[in-house]
């Protein structure tokens, strides 16, 4: 319909017009159709303007009238002679414009970021309130609601722990994922959501400390009822056992059941296959006494830098955290003369992080030292010297 108007108001023939005159009468009638054209040109956005000011205000209804009638208005105009046709540029304008409005019409509105920010921070605030332990971010929860606008980020948005969320996860903790499902390894996954029956959950739950269920049973109220047995926040190991492969890790966690809490505090597993956790600074055999270490407690605030573990044992022994293991964690431990000692940390069930606490040890502190790029300003420097290089040479004339 378009292109028809269009091809009118370039002066194409319409259908039935008469076969073309003598050259001298053609010369007369296109000077006169240019004179014409000439003083109609300046009046004609002042009619397109008003008549798409009115199908953007029309309601929608009697705006597929007026669309509909100036369609067929410009369709009607190609059996009318030269010269009379409906002007493309009104056409055009007027349609556009109510397709605009029609469109507005059918978009929905953004969300108010700052209310549903709002809904999620007040979820956290009566989930913590509950449960005071869960100001730490190693205390997790499962939240069996969502809030559409964040879907299984709905607990991050409320400062809340959990397993659940759309981001970019370590390499380690989704491939242990993949491999408690039975699954194959998906690199490119991102999107994590538990539900009931996933296979994975029952050991993940015991492992990162997911302590807590939410709930809502009824309309306005929240239920946050235990989720089962944990390991805790961080957690000492009496032997170490070197499997060989992920796959045989996943099988003495499955092994273990509902009481892999406890098995954790009697074993820690090692991927044999993995280098950082192979070359783990850890005996063959550990000492007797790692069976009476204990953990004394874990700050570990939201929004804090570091963690911090107080702990009690006699012989060196392996303490794993309920956090993912990254290549960017550094630890320390305060001996029993107060000198502080830097600790190797790798990853232990898989994904966990596990540090190497020596003998006497009292305190573990852990934090993340992400890798900074050396001499900043110098790359910022060349990178700003060779885009003006290449916008010179590219400006040189070229030789012919």
């Amino acid at each position: 319909m378009l292109a028809a108007a269009a091809l009118i108001q370039r002066g194409g023939r319409a259908p039935g017009e008469a076969p073309a005159a003598p050259r001298a009468t053609r010369r007369r009638g296109a000077r006169a159709s240019q004179t014409a054209l000439a003083w109609r040109r300046p009046y004609t956005i002042a009619l397109a303007l008003p008549l798409a000011a009115l199908l953007w205000w029309l309601p929608s209804t009697a705006r597929e009238v007026g669309a509909w009638a100036l369609a067929a208005a410009a369709v009607l105009m190609l059996r009318r002679p030269r010269g009379t046709a409906t002007p493309a540029v009104v056409v055009v304008l007027a349609l556009g414009v109510g397709s605009v409005a029609a469109f507005r019409e059918r978009l929905l509105p953004f969300p108010d970021a700052g209310a549903l920010l709002a809904e999620a921070a007040q979820l956290g605030d009566t989930v913590r309130r509950a449960r005071p332990e869960l100001e730490s971010p190693l205390a997790r929860v499962r939240l069996e609601l969502a809030i559409p606008a964040f879907a299984t980020n709905t607990a991050f948005a409320a400062g809340l722990s959990s397993l659940e969320g759309y981001a970019v996860p370590t390499r380690r903790f989704a491939a242990l994922l993949f491999a408690l499902r039975g699954d194959r390894y998906e690199s490119t996954a991102v999107f994590f959501a538990l539900p009931p029956g996933d296979r994975a959950f029952p050991v993940l739950r015991q492992l990162y400390d997911v302590g807590w269920s939410v709930t809502v049973p009824s309309r306005g109220r929240l239920a946050i009822e235990p989720a089962g047995p944990v390991a805790g926040a961080a957690w000492f190991s009496a032997s170490l056992a070197r499997v060989n492969d992920l796959t045989a890790l996943v099988r003495e966690l499955r092994a273990a059941g509902e009481s892999l809490h406890q098995r954790a505090r009697e074993v820690l597993w090692l991927d044999a296959t993995d280098p950082l956790a192979a070359g783990a600074p850890l005996p063959a055999a550990l000492h007797g006494g790692c069976a009476q270490a204990h953990v004394i407690g874990v700050q570990a605030p939201r929004r804090a830098s570091e963690i911090v573990a107080r702990v009690d044992t006699a012989a060196a022994c392996p303490l794993t955290f309920a956090l993912n293991f990254t290549e960017d964690l550094r630890a320390t431990a305060r001996l029993g003369d107060d000198r502080w000692a830097p600790i190797a940390v790798f990853p232990g069930y898989g994904a966990l992080a596990t540090v190497a606490v020596p003998a006497g040890a009292r305190e573990v502190r852990v934090w993340a030292s992400p890798p900074h790029l050396p001499w900043p300003l110098a790359w910022v420097v060349l990178g700003v010297g060779c885009g003006v290089a290449a916008a010179w040479l590219g400006g040189r004339p070229t030789r012919s």
